[in-house]
């Protein structure tokens, strides 16, 4: 998944949390909201650039876990979006 399309999803995931008084429990999330790492389900949330040895970049996200009431932080390149036939 590249930035621009993890960004997107991020900033429809944050609409529907404002949308349901900011509790993520409210949101009815399709696959077609969320994300995969590590064969888990995330919503996406937040986009971080960092920068490493002689300036390289490094493009991580922060996710949160769909089923568990905890975050992730993980390299943008590890993330892929949620087929619609997974459940």
């Amino acid at each position: 998944m590249d930035r621009q399309e993890y960004i997107k999803l991020a900033q429809s995931a944050a609409s529907k949390w404002s949308e349901n008084e900011f509790d993520w429990n409210k949101v009815e999330w399709k696959d077609s909201d969320l994300i995969k790492y590590d064969e888990s389900k995330y919503i996406p949330f937040a986009y971080v650039l960092y920068f490493g040895a002689n300036g390289k970049p490094y493009h991580s996200v922060r996710i949160r876990d769909i089923k568990a009431n905890s975050w992730v932080e993980a390299g943008l390149d590890k993330i892929k979006k949620v087929e619609e036939q997974i459940k």
